[in-house]
This record gives structure tokens, sequence and C-alpha cells, in this order.
């Protein structure tokens, strides 16, 4: 009879610690009225046994009251407790202010506390930003952001931050930040040195989302170890970021990845986030640019054409004598056939072309 109720309470702990495991998977709202009770609950149970030892109850109620104990303490720790799944940090509230943090797995908290779980996967954006080049260009940025939420993020008052935050306010913030940096790169730089330097432009705004301390900040305090680098001991002006960044790409690559999640930038301070990286995925000349650039192309082209006629007029002329209209028209039929001119002849029957082959044929016999 002792053994199998023994194996009976054996049973039911089993399945309470198995409730208790899901039971701390969410926060729970009836915490401190469910820690009076069982704490109350618990005080009874004691009293109770030591009642019946006073009264020499039988030895299975003396049993009963003990695991009956052991039980409300262990609920009773479970109502103590919470368990923050992977991929997850938890924000302690209390009385609707924030005051700690908590990480993945088991953690104690007391029992006016309210604990909110924040998500940490990856969330990838799409960014999109426009500038203007010291040579009043327009250009369009297009690239993509992946971040998390930092749970090490805190405010003045170690609050964390990300919590206050929503996406679209950090994706704003993030496209402001990009479009005043490539604004003041392009203060000095022309339209044509951001098309040629795509590496190097991802490699100034990686450093600027994801970096506390710039790499060309960093050079001018220890170096950088690149063979024949020019800019040793020297301060890195504006008008050489371009350059020594393209020539440093494979230090910055080292930088970026060995500081990754150690050194929290501007950008990640204030919105309480952690870059992963910037992908950029295009920087070109905006569409009204473009259509500008076509025109000016156009242009030069019949020019070019007007020119070159003009250069074969004046042969005809100087050759054959012809006048100005009849040796361009001559030029015309000789740069497209399919042109119908009428072309008045200076050489008999034989025509304008005839009476050119027929000189200069003359002329190789002399």
């Amino acid at each position: 009879m002792k053994a199998e109720i023994i194996n009976f309470l054996k049973g039911t702990l089993s399945k309470v610690v198995t409730s208790g495991e899901k039971f701390l998977e969410k926060p729970r709202p009836l915490l401190l009225p469910g820690t009076i009770f069982f704490a109350v609950a618990g005080i009874l149970e004691v009293c109770i046994y030591y009642a019946a030892n006073v009264f020499g109850l039988p030895w299975f109620v003396e049993l009963m009251c003990l695991v009956g104990g052991v039980i409300i303490i262990i609920i009773a720790t479970l109502f103590l407790t919470i368990s923050i799944p992977a991929y997850n940090f938890g924000v302690v509230e209390r009385f609707g202010k924030r005051t700690r943090v908590l990480y993945e797995g088991l953690n104690l908290r007391l029992p006016f506390e309210e604990v909110k779980f924040i998500s940490m996967e990856v969330i990838s954006v799409e960014v999109k930003t426009g500038f203007t080049t010291f040579d009043k260009l327009h250009l369009t940025c297009v690239g993509s952001l992946q971040y998390r939420a930092n749970p090490d993020v805190r405010d003045e008052e170690n609050r964390n931050v990300f919590v206050t935050m929503s996406e679209s306010i950090i994706k704003s913030g993030i496209v402001a930040g990009i479009e005043a940096k490539l604004g003041a790169l392009g203060g000095v730089y022309k339209g044509e040195d951001f098309i040629q330097s795509r590496h190097a432009i991802a490699d100034i705004i990686n450093a600027f989302l994801r970096l506390g301390t710039l790499p060309h900040e960093e050079h001018q305090k220890n170096g950088c170890g690149v063979q024949d680098c020019k800019f040793i001991g020297q301060r890195v002006e504006a008008k050489d970021l371009i350059e020594f960044y393209n020539s440093h790409w494979d230090w910055i690559k080292k930088m970026l990845s060995e500081t990754q999640g150690s050194s929290q930038s501007g950008i990640e301070t204030l919105y309480g986030i952690d870059i992963r990286k910037f992908e950029l995925s295009d920087i070109s000349f905006e569409k009204e640019t473009k259509e500008a650039f076509e025109k000016e192309q156009q242009v030069k082209a019949k020019k070019n054409a007007y020119l070159t006629k003009l250069a074969m007029a004046k042969i005809t002329m100087r050759k054959l004598g012809a006048s100005p209209q009849v040796a361009l028209n001559s030029v015309d039929v000789a740069l497209d056939p399919q042109v119908k001119k009428s072309v008045v002849s200076v050489e008999g029957e034989i025509g304008v072309l005839g009476g050119l082959l027929g000189k200069l044929t003359n002329e190789g016999g002399r």
C-alpha cells in the first residue's frame, strides 16, 4: 500500500513538472495573487503536518502532508521564475517602469514584475535614398539592411532602448543617416566617382552603420599594416575618403568582421539595435538625370554627324568644284543610299560621284 502511494505521488509530481515547463513559456498576469495563495497554502500545510505529529495521526497522513508541502513549494517556485525562449530576451516592467533585461533560459523575478518578450530574429528592410553630387547630379542609392534587437543597449537610466522603437522609426532614422553621409560625400565628389567606386561606398556605409570608430579615424590612431599605404601618419581628408576605402578594402572587411556585435555605432546606440550588414545593390543616376544624359548624348551625336557631313562636303567642293548645296546633297546620298535627293551634275551625265571617281583616277594616273 505504501509503495503504491509513493508511485502515485511520483507520477503526480512528474505531471506537475511537465505542466510547469509549459507554464513557464508565457508571462503570467495572475502572478501576485497566485503567489500569495500558494504561500498561505504552504503555511497551512506545515501546520497540518505538525498537527498530525501532535495528535498522532496515521503515517500516510504525515506523508501526504510532506508531499503536498513539496508540491506547493514547487508550484510557488514556478510562479517566481520565468523561462525566456531561444532568440528572445525579456524586458522586466515593475509597476509600469522598465527595470532590467532577462536573457534566454530560466530567470527569477519578483511577484509584481511583468516581462515583455522581445524577438532577436534578424529583420531585413529595403533602404532607398537620394542625394546630390558635387557636379549637381542626382543619384539614387538602393540597398538591403539586416538588423536585430540588442538587449544590451540601455539609456542613461539603464532601460532597454529597442522596446520603445518601431520598425518604421528605425528605418526612417537609418535612411536619414545614410542620406546625410552620402550627401556629405556628394559635396566633395562628382557623380562618376560614386558610380565607379560602388564597393568603397558600400564599405563607407557599413562602417558608418556598424562601427563606433570609423576605419579612417582608427587608421589615424593605430595605422593599418597595408603595404605602401600613403596615409600613414596623416589625417584622411574628405576628398581622399573614396581612395582610402578603395585601397584598404581588405583591412576594412576584417575590421567589420572582427568587431561584429562588440562595437556599437551611433545609429545602433540610438535605436537599440545590432546591425548585421548593409548590402548595396545599386547606385545610379535618377530618372531625370538619366534622361538629361541621353539628350546630351543625342545632341553630341548629332553635332558629330553634322561636323562629319560638313567635312565631307568641303572635300567634294574642293575636289569637284561643286556648289555647297550640291556637295551636301551628294554627301547625304553617300552616307545613306536610301536618301533620295536631286544632285546636279558638274561632270556631265556621269554625275558628281562619277566625276569624283574620274578625277581621282586621273590623279592616280599622273
